[in-house]
C-alpha cells in the first residue's frame, strides 16, 4: 500500500467518522440545574442553532427519539439525573394547623409537578396511599403521628361519653 492510498483511506475514515458524529449529536448539554426541591432541569443546545431550551431530565429519558440525539456521555448524565429525580419525594409537607370546624389537622402540601398547594386532612391522606408513598419519611412520620394523636383524642372522648 502506498503512502498516497494510506492517507486517502485515513481521510475517508475521518470524513465518515465526522459525518457519523454530526448526525448522531443533534443536542448538547450546556447546563444542569439540580435543585433538591425541584426536578432536574437541563439546558440543552440544539446543535447548529442558537436555541437553548430547558428540559426536565425525566422528560428527555421518556422520549426515545429525543434521547438518541445526544452523545453517549450526555445520555449517561441525563439518565443519572432522571434516576435521581425518581428517588426524590413528589410531595413536600409545608405546614399543618388544627381546624376546629373539622376537628382535625389540615396539612398543606406542595406537589413538585405543579405549583399548587394541596390541603388535606390526615384522614384524606390515609385513604390516598400514593401521597404517603411519595413523600420523605419525616413528613410521613409527622402525618402518621398527628393521625394517631387525633384518633386517641376521639377514643378518649368516646370512652368518657360511654363511661357515664
Amino acid at each position: 500500500m502506498s503512502i498516497y492510498n494510506f492517507f486517502w483511506m485515513m481521510l475517508k475514515k475521518y470524513h465518515e467518522l465526522n459525518v457519523e458524529i454530526r448526525t448522531n449529536n443533534q443536542f448538547r448539554i450546556l447546563d444542569i440545574i439540580d435543585d433538591p426541591n425541584q426536578f432536574c432541569q437541563i439546558k440543552v443546545q440544539v446543535v447548529g442553532t442558537d436555541k437553548t431550551p430547558y428540559w426536565l431530565a425525566l422528560d428527555i429519558v421518556a422520549d426515545d427519539d429525543l434521547l438518541e440525539g445526544f452523545s453517549k456521555k450526555d445520555i449517561r448524565t441525563i439518565t443519572y439525573h432522571a434516576c435521581e429525580d425518581k428517588k426524590k419525594p413528589k410531595f413536600k409537607l409545608l405546614s399543618c394547623h388544627f381546624s376546629e370546624t373539622n376537628n382535625s389537622t389540615i396539612f398543606n402540601f406542595k406537589q413538585f409537578a405543579s405549583d399548587g398547594i394541596l390541603k388535606k386532612t390526615s384522614t384524606e391522606i390515609a385513604s390516598q396511599k400514593n401521597i404517603i408513598n411519595e413523600m420523605n419519611s419525616s413528613d410521613a412520620h409527622t402525618i402518621g403521628y398527628m393521625r394517631a394523636y387525633e384518633e386517641s383524642i376521639k377514643e378518649r372522648a368516646w370512652l368518657e361519653k360511654n363511661r357515664d
